[in-house]
């Protein structure tokens, strides 16, 4: 009997340790939702947010990159808030955004995107 229920609290146990990988989770939910955003063809991603974008001549240009934590500071209408924490040290920049919101490293070591990312530096030239 003893061992039965060493078995049966083993069982448990592990039904307890592995559960929570099954179960949903508003940060895995919120990933997944933000994963459902992301470019399927990289190269007319960038190229469509280039050509969408001007630099005015002799000002400093940034790019940035990254996942949903980039795309935060980079977004704001016209002004990112990136730009906007700049200009209030007197720091004036144009950025251009190439931020995915849930984006993973290993999406970002893909030839494809690697691709569109030389492709982008080498069209926007930042400084």
């Amino acid at each position: 009997v003893l061992g039965h229920r060493h078995t049966v609290q083993m069982c448990l146990l592990s039904l307890l340790i592995c559960l929570p990988s099954f179960v949903a989770h508003p940060a895995k939910d919120a990933l997944a939702e933000l994963q459902k955003s992301t470019p399927a063809d990289f190269m007319s991603w960038a190229s469509n947010i280039l050509n969408n974008t001007t630099a005015p001549h002799g000002m400093p240009k940034v790019m940035i990159i990254g996942d949903s934590w980039a795309a935060v500071v980079a977004i704001g209408g016209s002004e990112s808030f990136f730009q906007r924490k700049l200009a209030e040290h007197g720091c004036y920049v144009h950025s251009v955004s190439l931020a995915i919101p849930g984006s993973t490293s290993n999406m970002w070591v893909t030839p494809l995107l690697l691709d569109a990312l030389k492709f982008a530096v080498t069209a926007y030239r930042p400084d």
